[in-house]
């Protein structure tokens, strides 16, 4: 049962001491674990006052016709985060670290007509913890509400406007422009997470084409480099040995302090320097890696229209250089001109089959299309070649589904 005020303050006189230095511990926990996972956060905590907590009481009370809820709040820590998935990893971090007693998600509670109070509700206890809650507390209880920034603004809004007003809105106006603020601001972290997942997308992207070409780096070695110069005819014959032995070298040199540069992230040095080795005369097919190379620095540092033009380059250089034939296909994909990423991807497999991941890339393109039939016929060739593809497989029974639902 609840206590009366004298016995709530009786308690936060004997015991707010306790309270703050458990909370402080189980904030201490927490903050440590999220630093080391890297997520953007800001973290605040509270202790209820008696005032507050006598007043909860009562509503609540009042509300539920004299029945008694117990209040998990007593103490509470707020995380916000910036975007809807930081959400889920901090809950996740909780669940790690804390025996967690319930959770709630207050989006759950509404329906699609809804615009309200959005959060997730995160109550953990600690039982070996021996501090004395008020009455109608919940003991050794804490309370950690996860949000973004949008829904804490909302959250800031609502709780002065609605749940503390003491003027109910009854103009329905009033109410329709609060239900279009929260649908504002719900679409609004919809869309950043969006952003942020395309971002993410084109980061994995990018890592993965220039570790392939990383692995594939002996195109820039000694063998290929040395080849004799397309234009060497115009080269006296005795100046021709010792031409080649400097262009090899230097060449190399400028490359591997550009593929330096490249896998360290400094994408503006890496795009000089390739440029310093496209200056130096070398052989087509050496040119054509280096502008894939080059195209790839383009596209991590956000210039796709650039990166587009060196993986042509590469492509016009060596017209079997089928790696730079993908990146264009999925540069072009993502500008939304699909006939032309397949038209590339074609080409890549004619001049370079077994390629599993330029099929599933193909399959991936044919979706965008709005072709699953075809779709599912290229992810079976990736699958063909490489039965162990996860994203592949994962594909297939999603085309599979789509192709059953349709029919």
């Amino acid at each position: 049962m609840h206590g009366s005020a004298q016995e709530i303050h009786e308690f936060y006189g004997q015991h707010a001491r306790h309270w703050g230095k458990y909370l402080g511990a189980v904030t201490r926990k927490l903050s440590r674990r999220l630093e080391q996972t890297g997520i953007k956060y800001v973290l605040t905590q509270r202790i209820k006052t008696a005032e507050s907590l006598l007043e909860k009481q009562a509503r609540r009370a009042s509300k539920k016709s004299g029945t008694v809820d117990v209040t998990r709040d007593l103490l509470g820590m707020r995380v916000t985060v910036p975007f809807l998935e930081d959400v889920d990893a901090v809950v996740a971090v909780i669940e790690g670290l804390f025996q967690v007693h319930e959770i709630e998600r207050k989006a759950e509670q509404l329906s699609y007509r809804e615009f309200a109070y959005d959060s997730v509700h995160v109550v953990i206890v600690d039982p070996e913890v021996d501090v004395a809650y008020p009455p109608g507390c919940l003991n050794a209880s804490c309370e950690i509400q996860v949000r973004t920034t949008l829904q804490d603004a909302w959250a800031e809004v609502e709780h002065e406007l609605i749940y503390k007003g003491s003027v109910k809105f009854a103009d329905d106006s009033v109410r329709k422009k609060l239900a279009a603020l929260k649908a504002s601001l719900t679409l609004s972290d919809i869309i950043f997470q969006e952003i942020r997942d395309h971002q993410e997308e084109l980061r994995r992207w990018g890592s993965e084409r220039f570790r392939e070409l990383e692995r594939k780096a002996a195109a820039l070695g000694a063998a290929e480099l040395s080849r004799p110069l397309p234009d060497s005819s115009a080269v006296h014959s005795s100046e021709i040995g010792p031409l080649l032995t400097f262009l090899h070298e230097d060449v190399e040199s400028v490359v591997r302090l550009a593929l330096e540069a490249h896998s360290a992230g400094n994408y503006t040095v890496a795009i000089r320097r390739y440029g310093e080795a496209l200056e130096i005369p070398s052989d087509t097919e050496s040119r054509a890696a280096i502008y894939n190379y080059r195209g790839l620095a383009y596209f991590m540092a956000g210039r796709e229209r650039a990166a587009l033009s060196d993986f042509e380059r590469s492509v016009r250089c060596d017209p079997l250089h089928y790696p730079a034939m993908n990146n264009s296909a999925l540069i072009w994909r993502r500008f939304g001109h699909l006939d032309r990423s397949l038209e590339l991807f074609d080409r890549s497999l004619k001049t370079a089959g077994g390629q599993a991941d330029v099929h599933y890339m193909r399959a991936q393109t044919l979706l965008g299309a709005k072709l699953p039939a075809e779709a599912l016929e290229a992810v079976n060739e990736a699958l063909s070649i490489d039965a162990t593809y996860e994203d592949a497989i994962k594909l297939q029974a999603k085309l599979k589904r789509k192709l059953a639902d349709s029919q």
